[in-house]
C-alpha cells in the first residue's frame, strides 16, 4: 500500500512539474545615458524549462532609421515595436552597458501561462508587432503590465483609487539627478502630467511597475512569486545638468552686462518665442495628449517674435503694453502652479525676461 501511495505521489509530481515547465518573469533594467533610455526599460522573459527556449519579449524596439524620426515622436506617429531576443544575448547587452536587471517571477495557472504564450505569439505576427507609442499610455511598461494583468484574468487586489502621485511626480523620481531634461520635459507638456493616477496608471513607468507587482495578490496569493537581481551593477549619474543650466544663465548675464544690453534683449525675445513656437505647434499637430493644455504658454509666448517687428518695437505704448503682458502672463503662470507646477529651473529665465522691457516700463511711469 505504502509502495502504491509513493508512485501516486511521484507520478503527480512529475505531472505537476510538467504541467509548470512555462516561467514567466518580468525584467526591470535600470536607467541609460541615452534619452530614450532615461527611465528605465521593461520586458517579459518566458522560459520553457522542457524545450530550454528562453526567450525575451522586448515592446521598445524602434529605428532610429525612421525618416524624420524625432518629428514622427513629436506627432505621436513613431512606431515600436515587439521585438524577440535570447535571455542570455538581453542580459549580456544590458550589463554591458552598466545596467542593472531585476527578475521577478509571476505566479499564474498554467493555463494563463499557456495562454500568455499564445498572446505574445499572436502579437509577434508582422501584422501586429508594430504600435505607436504613447509616453503615459502605451509604452514597453504598459504594454507588459496590461498582459500580465490580462493572463491573471484581472483576478487581482487592485484598489481604483488615485494613488496620491501623479505622473510628473513620478517623473521627478527619475529625473532628480537630471535637472536638464527635467526642465525640458516641465516645459513642453501639459496638465495631463499632474492629475491623479489610480494604482494600476500609477505602473506605467519600470521602477513603478516592479515595486507595484510586488504588492499585487492574485487568488489569495502574492503575484510575484521570487523576485532575483540578476545583474547587480551600480551605474554612476552624470551629474553635470546643472552646471550646463548655471553657464546658460551666466552666459546671458555675461551678454547684457558686457557685451550689448540690446542682443541680450534680442536674444531673450528669441530664446522665449522659439519654445512658445513648439509648444503652440505641439498644441495642434501631436496626437500626444500629454502636450495639450500647456499653462507655459502665458510666459513662453510665440507672440514675442512681433517685437522684431519695427513698427512695434519702436511703438513705446505698444512696446510698454507688451511689458504689461509679460508680467501679467507670469503672475498668472504662477497663480496657476497648482494646476501645472512651474519648474524654478525657469526662474531667473523669468526675472531676465522682465529686465528686457524694464527701462521702458520705468520710462513712461515717469
Amino acid at each position: 500500500m505504502q509502495r502504491f501511495l509513493l508512485v501516486i505521489f511521484l507520478f503527480l509530481s512529475l505531472n505537476a512539474w510538467a504541467n509548470d515547465k512555462i516561467k514567466i518573469s518580468v525584467l526591470t533594467c535600470s536607467a541609460g545615458d541615452e534619452l530614450y533610455s532615461a527611465f528605465g526599460h521593461t520586458a517579459l522573459r518566458v522560459h520553457n524549462r522542457q524545450t530550454g527556449d528562453d526567450l525575451v519579449y522586448n515592446f521598445g524596439q524602434f529605428d532610429f532609421d525612421t525618416p524624420n524620426f524625432y518629428m514622427k515622436f513629436l506627432q505621436g506617429r513613431l512606431k515600436y515595436r515587439l521585438g524577440i531576443h535570447s535571455y542570455l544575448e538581453f542580459l549580456a547587452k544590458y550589463s554591458s552597458h552598466g545596467r542593472s536587471v531585476v527578475e521577478q517571477e509571476i505566479d499564474m495557472p498554467t493555463a494563463q501561462k499557456k495562454q500568455l504564450v499564445d498572446t505574445l505569439r499572436f502579437l509577434y505576427r508582422p501584422e501586429n508587432r508594430y504600435y505607436f507609442y504613447h509616453f503615459m499610455d502605451k509604452n514597453c511598461t504598459t504594454e507588459v503590465r496590461d498582459l500580465i494583468i490580462e493572463a491573471l484574468e484581472k483576478k487581482i487586489s487592485l484598489t481604483q483609487k488615485p494613488a496620491g502621485i501623479t505622473f510628473r511626480q513620478i517623473l521627478e523620481h527619475y529625473l532628480s539627478k537630471k535637472p536638464a531634461l527635467r526642465a525640458g520635459i516641465d516645459l513642453i507638456t501639459g496638465t495631463k502630467l499632474d492629475r491623479e493616477l489610480d494604482q494600476l496608471q500609477a505602473m506605467a513607468l519600470p521602477y513603478k511597475l516592479m515595486e507595484g507587482i510586488d504588492t499585487l495578490i492574485s487568488n489569495g496569493r502574492p503575484v510575484v512569486k521570487k523576485r532575483v537581481n540578476v545583474v547587480s551593477l551600480s551605474k554612476q549619474t552624470n551629474t553635470r545638468g546643472w552646471f550646463y543650466i548655471i553657464v546658460f544663465y551666466l552666459l546671458l548675464v555675461m551678454v547684457w552686462l558686457f557685451i550689448s544690453k540690446e542682443l541680450f534683449v534680442k536674444v531673450m525675445w528669441v530664446l522665449t518665442a522659439l519654445p512658445g513656437i513648439l509648444i503652440l505647434g505641439l498644441q495642434f499637430f501631436s496626437e500626444h495628449a500629454e502636450f495639450l493644455n500647456n499653462c507655459n504658454l502665458l510666459w513662453m509666448n510665440p507672440l514675442y517674435i512681433l517685437l522684431f517687428v519695427n513698427q512695434v518695437r519702436n511703438n513705446k505704448t505698444i512696446f510698454q503694453l507688451f511689458g504689461y503682458f509679460v508680467i501679467l502672463a507670469l503672475t498668472t503662470r504662477f497663480i496657476v502652479a497648482g494646476l501645472q507646477p512651474f519648474n524654478f529651473v525657469f526662474l531667473p529665465w523669468t526675472v531676465l525676461l522682465i529686465l528686457t522691457f524694464l527701462p521702458s516700463l520705468k520710462k513712461n511711469e515717469g
